[in-house]
């Protein structure tokens, strides 16, 4: 690897210390997929911008490392703002499939919903 960052798209500019960091975690929680390449890591086809409704803003960009026949995928995603979908406050919103997620870099919080009265329960994590 020659260069130290990579625009992808306008909007989407990676670095090495973020390749790195994707290859070290896949190396770790998903080596049937790797290993990452700069290459790999750099191609536009393998990116998707994920826009606010409103702003049209990117606020997460995915990386995918394999679309499975079954429709599993392996993902990075690459947050640059909150998901707030289109307003000033988060829009609760389900993953009602079975995935496991590992936090790389940076950090998570979330706030929990009850499924009765979609009030928050004030958990966070």
């Amino acid at each position: 690897m020659t260069t130290t960052t990579a625009l992808i798209v306008p909007g989407l500019t990676v670095t090495a210390a973020m390749y790195e960091v994707a290859a070290a975690g896949i190396e770790l929680h998903s080596p049937d997929v790797g290993p990452l390449t700069w290459e790999t890591w750099t191609d536009p086809a393998r990116w998707t911008l994920v826009p606010d409704e409103q702003t049209m803003r990117a606020f997460k960009a995915e990386f995918t490392l394999r679309d499975y026949a079954d429709g599993t995928l392996r993902r990075i995603n690459l947050w640059h703002e909150p998901d707030l979908r289109g307003g000033a406050s988060p829009k609760p919103h389900s993953h009602p499939w079975p995935f496991i997620a590992h936090v790389l870099a940076g950090g998570y919080s979330e706030q929990r919903y009850t499924a009765h009265d979609r009030q928050p329960t004030g958990q966070r994590r």
